[in-house]
């Protein structure tokens, strides 16, 4: 069996413990290399088009929005339920426009923080300086806004790319995350399968291909499986992943080792991702993606409706939207980095 795929039977590498201090920095200043980054990604729509979406869904008779926490909860037998997900890989300042605008219409939504994101902290020699500041305008999320905040785990980057004990950073950002006044019940795994060798929820017993509990990779030995949900309070990981049909497959091998420059607007890897993924099934009925300027990718359940639609405008997933039949679970994933704030707007125009 393939190594980088499979259990390794030696030994774990040994890690750097993960050692927090605070910093100086305060996190708000990393914005202008954020809005810098923005601005030559030109991938990002205005924010009056999520305004748009959200009002859309606000006076649709038939979408139940909840935050991600409540897709599964009891409805209504004639609705479909429809969860707003934002994970925070950059921008947190955008998140915090898309939280109100959500307020304003009477809606809520779900924002996934990432510790290993630049506006969080930094690894140096003598450990994780985390930056300040963020605390309060994740609570605003919550508390204002009265969104969902949950955790974007991305302990498998800390092991592979920072040599640190990753599972204990998973921990430890949860537990201090939760002290700043945080109610998280939920995680998201960041990034994807080829870009780590497995899905950052297979931190999570119970949660790894083959049951695995040591991912080879790249000379190291990474321990899976040791992160207990229950132990930690969790309730639920928000891509509802399904392992139990996976199969090591030559499409496995390609899938995992195969990546295109710029993935997320490359056709045939998202339909490859969303709906034909070799490594993992998607839990949900349909995973709705922004994924540039008004530029937009669906994909279904590959057992129960493996539906892919690329390159739609807003327009395109309200009709598409319009159609769902009732009972069913849709999640739309909108990465506030993507969104312009109205500051950003005019330096764009």
């Amino acid at each position: 069996m393939p190594s980088d795929i499979h259990s390794g039977s030696r030994q774990n590498d040994r890690f750097l413990p993960y050692r927090v201090c605070e910093a100086t920095t305060r996190f708000d200043e990393i914005q202008p290399a954020v809005r810098e980054y923005k601005r030559q990604i030109a991938l990002c729509s205005d924010l009056s088009l999520y305004a748009q979406f959200v009002a859309y869904l606000r006076d649709h008779p038939r979408l139940l929005v909840r935050p991600v926490k409540e897709l599964y909860a009891p409805m209504p037998a004639d609705v479909v339920s429809l969860a707003l997900r934002h994970d925070i890989d950059t921008d947190p300042w955008s998140a915090l426009e898309l939280s109100r605008t959500l307020r304003t219409a009477g809606l809520s939504g779900s924002f996934y923080v990432l510790p290993t994101a630049a506006y969080y902290g930094r690894f140096h020699p003598g450990g994780f300086e985390r930056y300040t500041g963020l605390s309060a305008l994740l609570r605003a999320i919550q508390d204002e806004s009265l969104c969902e905040v949950g955790l974007h785990v991305d302990g498998l980057g800390v092991y592979q790319l920072f040599g640190t004990e990753g599972a204990e950073s998973v921990r430890t950002e949860l537990s201090w995350l939760r002290e700043q006044g945080l109610r998280i019940t939920g995680t998201a795994a960041h990034n994807s399968a080829p870009a780590y060798g497995a899905e950052n929820f297979e931190l999570f017993e119970g949660r790894a291909l083959f049951g695995r509990t040591t991912l080879c990779r790249h000379g190291l030995s990474i321990p899976l499986q040791s992160l207990s949900e229950t132990k930690l309070g969790l309730d639920y990981e928000a891509n509802h992943p399904e392992i139990d049909q996976t199969r090591d497959s030559p499409e496995l091998q390609r899938y995992l080792s195969e990546t295109p420059s710029d993935p997320i607007r490359n056709e045939r890897w998202m339909r490859t991702y969303l709906v034909e993924n070799p490594h993992v099934r998607w839990g949900h009925d349909y995973n709705i993606w922004l994924i540039g300027r008004d530029r937009w990718t669906i994909g279904g359940n590959r057992k129960r409706d493996p539906v892919f639609k690329w390159n739609m405008r807003l327009r395109d997933v309200c009709t598409f939207l319009d159609n769902v039949p009732a009972g069913k679970h849709v999640v739309c994933h909108i990465h506030p980095v993507y969104i312009y704030q109205p500051t950003e707007q005019v330096a764009a125009a």
